[in-house]
């Protein structure tokens, strides 16, 4: 018998590094995810001043996870200012994971 569970995970961590804001989960290996995993993320943490626009990761502590967001576009950090809890869908090709709910759009204009 499969568990259709929904896990839930709380971020250590969140940091702003090289443009990006990183999401850091204890407990979690993307490397040996299952495709379409759902997962309940939670940051516990608050979004460094000057995330703006970053494009938001999931992190492991080794493997970085793009986020998307409904859309199919890239989740950035000011759509999760106001959040604190996000469904998310993992899948490995390519490996991402896409919020499930939909959020304000972004202020990112583009490149």
């Amino acid at each position: 018998m499969t568990c259709n569970c929904v896990k839930s995970y709380k971020t250590s961590e969140v940091t702003l590094t090289g443009g990006n804001l990183y999401l850091t989960i204890p407990g979690i290996q993307f490397a040996t995810l299952p495709n379409y995993t759902s997962l309940n993320v939670y940051i516990c943490q608050s979004i460094p001043a000057g995330a703006n626009t970053a494009p938001v990761f999931l992190s492991d502590g080794t493997t970085n996870v793009q986020v998307y967001n409904s859309s199919g576009n890239y989740l950035r950090a000011d759509e999760i200012a106001c959040r604190r809890g996000f469904r998310m869908i993992f899948g490995d090709d390519p490996v991402h994971a896409t919020l499930v709910c939909r959020v304000k759009p972004s202020a990112y204009t583009g490149a």
